[in-house]
Parts: C-alpha cells; sequence; structure tokens
C-alpha cells in the first residue's frame, strides 16, 4: 500500500511539473475521475466543462488533474438526480426497447425508455407476446401502471431504472431510428439464414454472431459457465 502512495504522489509530482501527461499523470487522472465519480454533488456541469477546456487549451495537467473529479461528480450528481423513483400513475405512452426482451416469471421483460426515463417493462398473455417478437431499439406503444423503484434497490438505480412498468397492452409502432432500423434489419437476415439449422445450434449461432443467448438451454449455459466460456 506505501509503495502504491508514493508512486501516486510521485506521479502527481510529475504532474505538476509537466505539460503534458506522462504514464503516470494518466494513472493520476484516472484515480482523481474515478474518486469524483464516487461523490456526486450539485455542481453545474458547464463550470468544470469551462475550466476543463481552459486546462486544455493552456496545456495545464494539474488544473485537468483537478477539474476532472469535479466533472465527474457534477455529472454523477446529474445522473441520480435523472433517477429519482417514478411515482406511481397509469402510463400510455410510447417507448423504446433498450434491450431485448427476456422471458422470466411467467412474462416478458425488457429495459425500456420513456420520455428519457428508464423502467422495467413486463408483460404477460398477449402483451407479452407481442413484445416478445421486438428487438432492442424499436418502439412499441405500452398501456400499464407504473410502480416505483424501491428506494434500497441500488441494482436498478445504477442502471438508472427509475420504476416497473406492468403492462396491460403492448402494440408495435416502429422500427425505431435510422440505426435501429439497419442493424435490427441485419440481424433478422442472418436469423432467416439459420432457418434450416436445429433449434439448438441455432440459439448457439445467434449467441456467437450477435450475443443473443436467450433460446440456450439451461443445459448449454451451465456449460459454458463450467468451461469459463460464459
Amino acid at each position: 500500500m506505501s509503495a502504491a502512495w508514493s508512486a501516486l504522489v510521485a506521479g502527481m509530482g510529475r504532474v505538476v511539473r509537466a505539460r503534458s501527461f506522462s504514464d503516470a499523470g494518466l494513472a493520476v487522472l484516472a484515480v482523481a475521475i474515478a474518486a469524483g465519480a464516487w461523490q456526486p454533488r450539485t455542481t453545474p456541469v458547464w463550470v468544470p466543462v469551462l475550466a476543463g477546456a481552459l486546462a486544455v487549451i493552456t496545456r495545464r495537467p494539474l488544473l485537468v488533474v483537478v477539474v476532472a473529479p469535479v466533472l465527474a461528480g457534477a455529472l454523477a450528481g446529474q445522473a441520480l438526480a435523472g433517477a429519482q423513483p417514478a411515482a406511481p400513475a397509469r402510463l400510455h405512452r410510447v417507448a423504446t426497447l433498450v434491450t431485448d426482451p427476456q422471458p422470466g416469471f411467467g412474462a416478458q421483460r425488457a429495459e425500456v425508455r420513456v420520455d428519457g426515463r428508464r423502467y422495467d417493462l413486463w408483460a404477460r398473455g398477449r402483451a407479452g407476446r407481442v413484445l416478445a417478437t421486438a428487438l432492442a431499439g424499436e418502439r412499441v406503444v405500452v398501456d400499464g401502471e407504473v410502480t416505483g423503484r424501491a428506494a434500497d434497490d441500488d441494482w436498478l438505480l445504477w442502471r438508472h431504472v427509475v420504476g416497473r412498468v406492468t403492462a396491460e397492452q403492448v402494440d408495435p409502432l416502429d422500427a425505431g431510428d435510422p440505426a435501429s432500423r439497419a442493424a435490427n434489419a441485419f440481424r433478422r437476415l442472418l436469423l432467416r439464414g439459420a432457418d434450416s439449422m436445429d433449434p439448438a445450434t441455432r440459439a448457439l449461432y445467434a449467441g456467437f454472431v450477435f450475443g443473443d443467448d436467450r433460446d440456450e438451454s439451461a443445459a448449454v449455459i451451465d456449460d459454458f459457465r463450467a468451461s469459463g466460456l460464459s
């Protein structure tokens, strides 16, 4: 520990004297940014941004090291402010899928973005069957009930999920933005090309080519984990 601390202090000394970042200076900068991100604050983002721009223009590495954690803390504070739990409400809105739907607990589940906020979308029955045909990036119209995220649910907090939507109805709307349209069209083309494969091989193909392991069996997943390839 003392050796690491000495190296950090020595690196800081080189940052003070230098006009550009050395390897040690970059290590110091990384530690400073990580420390700043763990201390969310309400500082307006534009303040450290302007200071950082000035530091870069004038080639002041020490000032960059001072300003970077302030910016990281301001961005962390902004992210936390935007991730406050949603209030219980009725929802009838357009939702963009952030993740592919996954089956679980008798429902189809997907992370969605609605008006700039993230929700866990749960759909059963017909709504679940409709949701299961969609892919990340596509848009659907959701009608359901919102339940706010529990205050102590850090897992959802770090994913910026503000609550759960239990859908009564899900209707397809469109294929999303141009990038999502192109990516999903190519993805479906590859899957159509694998139609002649047996289900197990097709699931492996989808997992290897674009990381879609939803159709892989529990036995295959266990084999991958046991071999360290999961």
